[in-house]
């Protein structure tokens, strides 16, 4: 009877330690940023979603993917400059070989 008990209250602990563990084991610093820029550009909000964004990619500067939603806020919000910097730091990270050919197209057109 006791060893049941022992079982019961191993398996309970266990529980309430499982219970206790964060919803997103892959979260990363900045993602709640990133969500926020990301939502408020694709509602086309591009002067609310540039803050965000720039706070993302100060918290994670290794995420080119982030960099590159970030000259698209830039470009779209007129920031022609802001944007081509963003989209050489997308493209110039050395992890990042899949840059989409829209990064490279934004920063080519900021140029213009």
């Amino acid at each position: 009877m006791t060893r049941s008990w022992r079982l019961l209250l191993i398996i309970m602990i266990a529980a309430i330690g499982c219970a206790a563990l964060p919803t997103n084991l892959y979260a990363k610093k900045g993602d709640d940023e990133f969500l926020k820029g990301h939502e408020a550009y694709n509602a086309g909000k591009y002067s609310d979603a540039v803050p965000y964004l720039q706070r993302a990619v100060e918290l994670a500067p290794q995420e080119g993917d982030w960099f590159r939603w970030l000259c698209y806020a830039y470009y779209d919000n007129g920031q022609y400059q802001e944007a081509v910097d963003a989209g050489k730091k997308a493209v110039n990270l050395p992890h990042n070989k899949d840059v989409e050919w829209e990064t490279w197209y934004y920063t080519g057109e900021a140029y213009d």
